[in-house]
């Protein structure tokens, strides 16, 4: 998924402007699945701290460095069914941010109720195509209940966040330093250290772990959003990757050897070893090594609450 991420950037930009944004531990893995990748464009966090300190970090180095007008960031978890609308968002997206002094979402119009996702509640039209309109986001409602996005979604002025977004880097960081000062101040003093490790280290052991989301785009009022016709899959959790799988008769997706009597609408991930299933329905069952994974599929997305104990 990194490789095809990449690979997908570089329909619309050179090989040589595309960063990766990632883990410090993870350095030699991207310079081996990414041979195009110039070492120079992997931007190393210390450890995780969020995207909200990740964007920040991106924002305020190449801020310092001057090479780019506009950012644009782009999750690696996204399954992309059309690249060409999804490269025509983007293209869109970066030249209104880099006219406008916006922060510019990059959504998809949704046709499903997901509550695990971000929702923009958009207002007048601002610019953009009659194909993807870009419009003022009147607010920013996260992961909401049934009944609320129902309620949006029925209204038509509702967009789904995709995480995706565009915008200049001193605009962004002007946007944080007013409403998350603590975020965006550290990496002042990184600018004079020239942003070496030890700079980077010490702000990020100051910050707390945030998403740009419910720190910034909740809170900002200079959020566009393009409504794109993008159609995606959010591999963030395995109930959305089993989507790509087939169904069987039974309505289970499956991956691996597997042994199903009288079990229906399960997703199982299999790296080896055999899964016999009798009578269990909406489940997720991942087999990884010595490490096994069994939770409700409505469930799936707390998978990290296990991995951090």
């Amino acid at each position: 998924m990194l490789q095809a991420t990449f690979t997908r950037a570089c329909r619309v930009v050179d090989a040589r402007d595309v960063l990766i944004i990632g883990n410090r531990q993870h350095r030699q893995l991207y310079l081996k699945q990414l041979p195009d990748l110039r070492p120079e464009n992997l931007i190393l966090e210390p450890g995780s701290r969020g995207t909200a300190p990740a964007i920040a970090l991106t924002a305020a180095l190449e801020a310092w460095k001057g090479r780019f007008g506009v950012i644009v960031t782009i999750p690696s978890d996204h399954i992309i069914l059309d690249p060409d609308d999804w490269v025509a968002a983007l293209k869109l997206a970066s030249e209104y941010a880099a006219a406008k002094d916006q922060l510019v979402s990059i959504a998809s119009i949704p046709d499903t109720t997901e509550v695990k996702f971000g929702y923009l509640v958009i207002g007048d039209r601002v610019g953009g195509t009659e194909r993807n309109p870009v419009s003022r986001v009147v607010r920013f409602v996260e992961k909401p209940d049934v009944q609320t996005l129902e309620s949006l979604v029925a209204g038509g002025r509702c967009l789904r966040h995709m995480g995706m977004i565009a915008f200049k880097p001193q605009v962004i960081l002007a946007e944080l330093a007013r409403h998350v000062p603590e975020i965006q101040a550290p990496f002042e003093n990184a600018v004079d250290e020239g942003f070496d490790e030890v700079s980077v280290d010490v702000a990020y052991s100051s910050m707390p772990k945030a998403s740009i989301d419910a720190t910034l785009l909740q809170r900002t009022d200079r959020l566009v959003a393009v409504a794109s016709q993008i159609h995606s899959i959010d591999a963030g959790d395995f109930t959305s990757l089993g989507d790509i799988l087939d169904l069987d008769a039974q309505g289970n997706r499956i991956k691996g050897r597997t042994v199903m009597i009288d079990s229906t609408s399960n997703i199982v991930f299999s790296d080896g070893a055999t899964v016999a299933a009798v009578g269990i329905h909406d489940l997720v069952i991942v087999v990884d090594g010595e490490t096994v994974l069994v939770c409700p599929k409505d469930q799936s997305q707390r998978i990290k609450e296990a991995s951090n104990r």
